[in-house]
């Protein structure tokens, strides 16, 4: 009877390991994809500004020793760029007035910056004095 518990408990930590083992191997690949994805969706058209910065937020918290924030973060961004169902696209052909009206509406109206309040703000002020030079 011990035995049956001792291998079954050893069963499943190897198990837990072993998954642990890939998502962190997956997630350590993920950012030359992530970049080659970002490539592809300027090119497309979409508006892609806030992608390195939040790439940048990932970095802050590796730097910082917070791996659980850093690896929940590549994965948001992982998600938010599979499909680009929710991504804005810049609209191609427009006016002075309309490219204005359509960064104004990517503005967060809570922080008043150009960039998901679910990162941390350092990340926030370079985009904001990139979109008023621009």
């Amino acid at each position: 009877m011990k035995r049956m518990i001792v291998l079954t408990t050893l069963a499943v930590l190897l198990i837990a390991a072993a998954g642990a083992t890939f998502s962190i191997v997956h997630m350590v690949k993920s950012p030359p994809r992530l970049f080659r994805r970002n490539a592809e969706l300027k090119a497309e058209g979409y508006y892609m500004a806030e992608f390195e910065f939040k790439m940048e937020a990932a970095l802050y918290h590796l730097n910082e020793g917070a791996y659980w924030s850093a690896y929940r973060t590549l994965e948001r961004i992982n998600d938010e760029m599979q499909t680009p169902e929710g991504l804005p696209r810049i609209p191609r052909d427009a006016s002075p007035e309309g490219l204005t009206a359509f960064m104004l509406q990517r503005q967060n109206p809570e922080t008043g910056a150009f960039m998901d309040s679910w990162y941390p703000f350092f990340t926030y002020i370079e985009l904001e004095l990139q979109n008023r030079v621009a």
